[in-house]
């Protein structure tokens, strides 16, 4: 009894190291760095996510959920930081700028599935931080898209630019992509290079954008019929990748497969993301989504939305993109 004891004694400090190096490793990764008081319950919170994790994804490994989920680097986050940090969409819905309403080419014969990524029409992904500018890097993923199917050349452009000269949106504190379409369609935007980004932290900073310096304009917006995935489907494979909004408060910890739970709402929005493709994976339908929370989460910075679930999440419940 006495050497059974000792065994159970041992194997729980080996395990309580095993945390330890776990959380000290996962703070380097993440550039983490906490005082005395605040590191233990951050490090409770990261190991309560690590247990949440692992027990959903034995759920994936049996065929009770449909995506997996992972580490990363909002895992040391409460669910209220997290909704402060990541609900994005703020501001008036009524437009007064150029409208068109989107209408599907006759006869056109759309693919199966189409990524964007391969044609050279997405740049890389960012990290938007603590910074509510979802709004800024939608409506820029979109229009960089577009740029380069019009002029052949694939410009990164300045989500910055907007953070802090839109005045029709919020900052740091939330927008709408298509109000962003607005403001550029009045001067353009500059490059990444000549303004690149810098709130991380979640603070704006003094407008910078200098005419000498844009690297595109747009002249009008296009409106793709309200939760109507097909039109959403004909736009992607025909025009290029598109501005969405989506209920992304299950999105955290996802990591990888093709994102569906019952519960996601179709009008909560609270996200702004782009559309770039399209595909099937194991007899599932997705939406190929770039995100904006850097290259550490999901699948190295996207998702694989359900597609043909009845407009899961929202995804073609303001869907729209830019005239170029």
């Amino acid at each position: 009894m006495r050497s059974l004891a000792l065994l159970v004694l041992v194997v729980g400090a080996l395990g309580l190291d095993d945390l330890d190096q776990e959380w000290t490793a996962y703070k380097a990764k993440h550039n983490k760095k906490y005082g005395a008081e605040e590191d233990p319950y951050r490090r409770s919170l990261f190991h309560e996510t690590k247990r949440k994790v692992e027990e959903h994804n034995r759920k994936h490994a049996a065929g009770l959920v449909s995506y997996s989920q992972g580490i990363n680097h909002f895992s040391d986050l409460t669910k209220e930081e997290l909704s402060k940090r990541l609900s994005c969409l703020r501001g008036s819905l009524d437009f007064d700028g150029p409208r068109v309403e989107y209408q599907r080419p006759e006869h056109a014969v759309v693919p199966d599935e189409i990524d964007w990524r391969t044609k050279g029409a997405v740049t890389r992904v960012q990290d938007q931080g603590s910074c509510g500018s979802c709004w800024a890097f939608s409506a820029i993923a979109a229009l960089e898209g577009q740029h380069f199917l019009k002029n052949g050349t694939l410009v990164d452009l300045s989500e910055q630019n907007l953070v802090d000269c839109d005045e029709r949106d919020s900052q740091c504190q939330g927008g709408w992509p298509f109000q962003a379409y607005v403001y550029i369609a009045k001067q353009g935007v500059d490059t990444e290079v000549s303004y690149p980004y810098d709130s991380w932290d979640g603070t704006p900073r003094e407008c910078r954008f200098n005419a000498d310096t844009v690297g595109a304009t747009d002249s009008a917006v296009v409106f793709i019929k309200k939760d109507s995935e097909e039109d959403l489907k004909h736009a992607v494979a025909t025009v290029g990748p598109v501005s969405v909004a989506v209920d992304s408060r299950n999105f955290a910890s996802y990591n990888g497969s093709v994102f569906y739970v019952p519960e996601c709402s179709s009008d909560h929005l609270d996200h702004a993301v782009t559309v770039v493709g399209y595909g099937t994976e194991a007899g599932e339908d997705y939406w190929l989504v770039k995100n904006s929370w850097g290259r550490f989460w999901g699948l190295e910075g996207y998702i694989k939305l359900a597609r043909n679930r009845d407009n899961h999440c929202g995804i073609a419940t303001m869907a729209v993109y830019p005239v170029v």
